[in-house]
């Protein structure tokens, strides 16, 4: 992911959101053009802001914002369970991670199997339950780590 690709997934999630980037701009208090002119990586005049990235994000609550820009640190972004802090808390997350680890050895094992889609290659669909399967294991460590 690079930079131009981020400002593509800012400029994406304005579009999507209800009423588009002229209700965005609206509650952003700004032109509809500048907002447009600032989202389109091929513009040179206007650029997004920090403090209009951290709006829009607010704004839209789209998730799909934070994973662009920390992918181009190298990260990933997972939601922050809530927790008590105490020893149940703890068995309850880490029963969770046990949980995920057995889910995504099951995809694994489904995707190396002699059923597999296409054999030694992992096909698109084994690789998105194989990803799907380490997100809540990533989502329930970060729980267990949480809780602690």
């Amino acid at each position: 992911m690079n930079n131009r690709n981020v400002l593509a997934v800012f400029q994406a999630a304005c579009k999507n959101h209800i009423g588009g980037i002229t209700a965005m701009a609206t509650v952003m208090g700004v032109s509809p053009v500048i907002l447009a002119n600032k989202l389109n990586p091929n513009h040179e005049q206007n650029h997004l802001s920090l403090l209009d990235a951290c709006e829009i994000i607010e704004i839209t609550q789209d998730k799909r914002l934070l994973n662009a820009l920390a992918m181009l640190a190298d990260y990933c972004v997972v939601p922050l369970p809530e927790t008590q802090y105490c020893v149940m808390d703890v068995v309850r997350h880490f029963t969770k991670v046990m949980g995920a680890c057995s889910g995504v050895g099951k995809e694994v094992m489904m995707a190396t199997s002699s059923e597999s889609d296409m054999g030694e290659t992992l096909s698109k669909k084994e690789r998105k339950a194989i990803k799907q399967e380490l997100e809540l294991l990533i989502q329930a460590a970060v729980g267990l780590h949480r809780s602690l």
